[in-house]
């Protein structure tokens, strides 16, 4: 009787707690005016705490499910990242592979900074390659013909050959989707597959989990749309959105996941970091997270109190998504939301925060 008494006091904490964290994410979400939010709380081999609330679009009573997609934008550099130490660890690439290894006929158009550009330094955003992270950046690339890996492939060959940035900032990190473009068209030609496959191969089919590509309301308009103020006001995109990434840089931007299965993606990593077992080896996922300080391969990283901390923002626009990992407290949060707006990045940071301070006591 005693251990069904502690075993029921235990559930009625748990679920109070459920209860609070989900009263506070929605007075994040009210408070920053996004439609809907999720997030998720977990250890490496447990879910502690997760949940969504809100609506799907703005001004409508569309409630949103634990069960629905959201896009997760620049996050994305984590899947990539994650291929990368898949093929290093099958010995088809090394990090230290350049561009140039693999497409020595292209050397000679190069700009000369970009001769020696090697997998590593792309992934961690130290290429010297401009951002291209607006839509309007892409007004004056050209479209390229064929099938997604030859337009991968133009692309890179195309933005190694344009100015990069100054020699002032070449060796500062700066977040470029262009950067993971050319990741992306290396690791297609040092495997043979396009990117698809190998999130299929590598990711999707070992953890059990879904992850697909573009906006969330193109798979079904019954899932989340993204928004971003229109003319003063907050306003859903529509289905049939003029911002379309161009497919060279999906691999660096256009994942779209579940909370649930995010967090399972993230719990891999959180394993990986402890000496857990996982499909990649602890050396990979320390190079991924702290193998540079401040920047590594897709993830930001700092110290926190007698610990380490990764995190990343992932900006797409229309959605926001924040994560961070702390492997010496076995704790990992992300959240997501539908509001692209600074108001909507800024409440998805926070939440995210009062969650990690929450489950850290």
């Amino acid at each position: 009787m005693r251990l069904l008494l502690s075993f029921f006091f235990s559930i009625c904490i748990t679920v109070s707690y459920g209860q609070a964290m989900l009263k506070t994410a929605d007075s994040v979400r009210r408070t920053r005016g996004i439609p809907c939010i999720g997030y998720a709380v977990f250890t490496s081999d447990k879910i502690l705490d997760q949940g969504v609330v809100g609506f799907r679009k703005y001004r409508t009573r569309d409630t949103a499910l634990i069960t629905d997609r959201f896009h997760i934008g620049t996050n994305t550099f984590a899947f990539t990242s994650y291929i990368a130490a898949k093929l290093v660890e099958l010995k088809k690439i090394q990090w230290t592979t350049t561009y140039t290894q693999l497409f020595p006929q292209n050397k000679k158009k190069l700009q000369p900074a970009f001769q020696n550009l090697a997998l590593k330094d792309l992934l961690a955003n130290q290429a010297g390659l401009p951002p291209y992270t607006n839509v309007t950046d892409f007004a004056f690339v050209p479209l390229f013909p064929n099938d997604v890996m030859s337009q991968r492939r133009d692309f890179a060959y195309w933005v190694l050959q344009q100015p990069g940035l100054d020699v002032n900032r070449k060796n500062r990190m700066v977040i470029s989707v262009a950067s993971y473009a050319v990741a992306a068209c290396m690791l297609e030609k040092a495997s043979g597959m396009p990117w698809e496959k190998m999130l299929d191969e590598y990711i999707n089919k070992p953890l059990g989990i879904s992850a697909k590509i573009g906006w969330p309301n193109k798979i079904s308009e019954q899932e989340p749309s993204g928004h971003w103020a229109r003319y003063g006001s907050l306003a859903p995109e529509p289905v049939n959105t003029w911002v379309k990434p161009h497919p060279a840089i999906i691999p660096a931007f256009d994942i779209n996941i579940t909370v649930s299965d995010y967090a399972r993606f993230l719990q891999e990593h959180l394993r990986g970091l402890r000496g857990e077992k996982t499909f990649l080896t602890k050396r990979s996922f320390e190079l991924m997270h702290f193998g540079q300080p401040d920047y590594s391969f897709g993830w930001q990283n700092a110290a926190l109190d007698n610990a380490h901390i990764s995190y990343h923002t992932g900006d797409s626009h229309l959605f926001v998504t924040y994560v961070e990992l702390v492997p010496e407290k076995n704790i990992g949060v992300l959240v997501v939301g539908n509001n692209g707006e600074s108001m909507g990045k800024g409440g998805v940071m926070n939440l995210c925060r009062l969650l990690r301070e929450y489950y850290m006591q």
